[in-house]
């Protein structure tokens, strides 16, 4: 039997075996690409049915691989977020099975494409820096907002009277200059307010600098700081991990010393007895 637990957990941990779970994700999602051409499916229907439940099989027998990997703690396996991620994919890509629901079916299985960023460790550590950031980026948000807000109150006294259309309400000036930062048709929103304000560029040009460039660079500090902590964390976490192999061999070597101390007490009481 330790035989046995030492061989899961020797593939559990193996780099070929993530490798291959990862080509299977991919494959699953070349699959579900497939399913969007129907003269595909008229023809290959079948295997791509075949080939979509292989995948969820090999899905299960990687979960239990990795549970049983963990015995004698087995509940150990769901302490992982990532973990839960992928369980949860198993269980909603098993739904179809209870009833005859296909467009449903089809949609629940694109929740297995989230198995991309589960197995990678590049991709887990990305969209961990992207939740980290959330915080900052919210307050970047804010103050957009609030710089947003002051140039669309200002656009409005400034152009509504001759560009009604593009300016003539809060909500009409807010999205003009949505597409003012995004760069959709900018010049030509600017040239007709230059028509009768000529100095009306001082206005895009200091919105586009203080909203665009200002703010992607503040996006980008923030996420690549949240980035290199990040990274700092995955190398503490790679330096503390052991492989199991030597935390038992370490633990039966206290156990062996532990016993010769015993030993040696137990002597030097009877001796102590004896005298």
């Amino acid at each position: 039997m330790q035989t046995l637990d030492k061989v899961i957990r020797r593939v559990a941990g193996a780099p070929a075996f993530e490798r291959f779970i990862f080509a299977v994700i991919v494959a699953n999602g070349l699959l579900l690409g497939l399913e969007t051409y129907p003269y595909v499916v008229d023809r290959l229907g079948v295997w791509i049915e075949i080939g979509h439940w292989s995948a969820l099989a090999i899905f299960i027998v990687e979960f239990f691989i990795k549970v049983l990997a963990l015995r004698p703690r087995p509940v150990r396996y769901f302490q992982d977020p990532w973990n839960i991620i992928d369980f949860c994919v198993i269980v909603i890509a098993l739904i179809p099975l209870v009833g005859d629901i296909a467009l449903l079916g089809r949609l629940v299985r694109l929740f297995r494409m989230l198995r991309l960023v589960t197995t990678s460790a590049r991709l887990r550590v990305i969209v961990g820096t992207l939740i980290r950031a959330v915080p900052s980026v919210f307050f970047i948000v804010v103050l957009l907002s609030i710089i947003g807000y002051m140039y669309a109150v200002a656009g409005y006294h400034f152009f509504h009277a001759h560009d009604p259309f593009h300016w003539g309400s809060l909500a009409k000036s807010a999205l003009t200059l949505f597409r003012v930062i995004t760069f959709e048709g900018w010049t030509t929103i600017m040239d007709t307010a230059m028509e009768h304000s000529p100095f009306a560029w001082v206005y895009f040009v200091s919105f586009i600098v203080i909203s665009g460039f200002v703010a992607v660079n503040l996006f980008v500090a923030a996420i690549i700081n949240e980035w290199d902590e990040a990274e700092r964390i995955r190398a503490r976490e790679l330096e503390s991990e052991l492989p199991y192999d030597a935390v038992i061999a370490e633990m039966r070597a206290t156990q062996e010393a532990l016993r010769r101390l015993e030993q040696k007490l137990e002597g030097e009481v009877e001796r102590r007895r004896e005298g």
